[in-house]
């Protein structure tokens, strides 16, 4: 699955965020096509459970730079290649592991998902198999939602 329509996207240039707004096609997998999650939708009227106001653009960059991402791959996986793009096309930072050249890698992967298979990735705890766009973004929005002490952050598809 692929996003679709006009997206405003996050990157990293020079160590500083940059928005840009991007038009996708659908693309069909696989693909070299990079998948790129759509901008948030940050809800403007704080949780009952926060007390502060929404937050403002520098704390929402904060949060989704404090988001920790894992990531377990092999440098023969096409899949965990195209993984870590979609990841850093959406300004996520991760800590890669290597299943092939880290002691016991193949066991970690196995028993986190009870197969041994990548890639892996967990966000913030939440764990997921595969490229699962889907599935990611939902775990960094929760993630972000915790950080900043709001709800209703959605990375939904245009």
């Amino acid at each position: 699955m692929a996003w679709r329509g006009v997206l405003a996207v996050a990157l990293v240039s020079a160590g500083a965020l940059v928005y840009r707004a991007v038009t996708r096609a659908r693309v069909e997998e696989p693909s070299s096509a990079v998948l790129v999650a759509p901008a948030p939708s940050v809800p403007s009227v704080p949780s009952a459970a926060s007390a502060h106001a929404s937050p403002n653009e520098a704390e929402f960059h904060a949060a989704l730079a404090a988001t920790p991402v894992t990531i377990y791959t092999a440098s023969w996986c096409d899949v965990c290649r195209k993984t870590k793009r979609f990841l850093t096309v959406n300004g996520l930072h991760y800590r890669e592991i290597d299943v092939d050249q880290t002691p016991g890698g193949w066991d970690k992967v196995e028993s986190l998902t009870g197969k041994p298979g990548v890639p892996v990735v967990i966000v913030d705890g939440d764990i997921s198999v595969g490229l699962d766009a889907v599935s990611v973004m939902r775990s960094v929005a929760h993630s972000m939602e915790r950080r900043l002490g709001v709800s209703g952050i959605n990375f939904t598809p245009s």
